[in-house]
């Protein structure tokens, strides 16, 4: 999968996100422990340095849904 993301993608956005604290619900724990987001983040950052791809990590708390896609602006909420 990290493969195909790299082939198809010349930039690919991934969230930091901290699996430790999200393992704290009991009722998601073990389905996040199986993705192993980790390892797949690293190795999409392997393949992305070794294919001239750019990955960014960008931060759980950034409000991209807020921001304009067109103009750059930061809406309000309403």
């Amino acid at each position: 999968l990290s493969r195909r993301i790299v082939d198809e993608n010349q930039v690919i956005v991934v969230e930091t996100l901290t699996s430790k604290d999200m393992m704290k619900n009991h009722k998601v724990a073990k389905s996040i422990g199986d993705v192993s987001w980790y390892e797949f983040v690293r190795q999409l950052e392997y393949k992305c340095t070794f294919y001239g791809r750019t990955l960014i990590k960008a931060d759980p708390w950034y409000a991209s849904t807020q921001i304009c896609s067109t103009c750059g602006v930061k809406g309000e909420k309403k």
